[in-house]
């Protein structure tokens, strides 16, 4: 697109602008009407394609969100599933020292 846009005929940057110019420091292309509605045409279509890749990446952070909501309760769950295994085989074993030593 850069290399079509530069191979354009272009308009002089000096005072005059009745003639056109190769210079390389003008940046003013001239296009046609139907290229114009082309490019139209072109934007149009990217800017849709990225509203639909917003709206995929929000989904996608929905499901992130949630899905770590699951996760950290699972952790929670099994952290506190840890420390009663660890309680009841402490209680064991302080149970176990209480018979040996009668």
């Amino acid at each position: 697109l850069i290399s079509q846009i530069a191979s354009f005929p272009t308009m002089s940057s000096s005072s005059d602008k009745s003639h056109f110019s190769n210079e390389p420091s003008v940046l003013v292309p001239v296009l046609t009407a139907e290229e114009v509605a082309v490019k139209d045409d072109e934007i149009s279509a990217l800017r849709d394609m990225l509203k639909d890749m917003s709206e995929k990446v929000a989904e996608v952070e929905a499901v992130r969100v949630v899905q770590q909501a699951a996760l950290e309760q699972v952790v929670e769950q099994k952290s506190r599933q840890l420390w009663d295994a660890t309680e009841a085989r402490d209680a064991a074993l302080r149970e176990i020292e209480v018979l040996r030593a009668r």
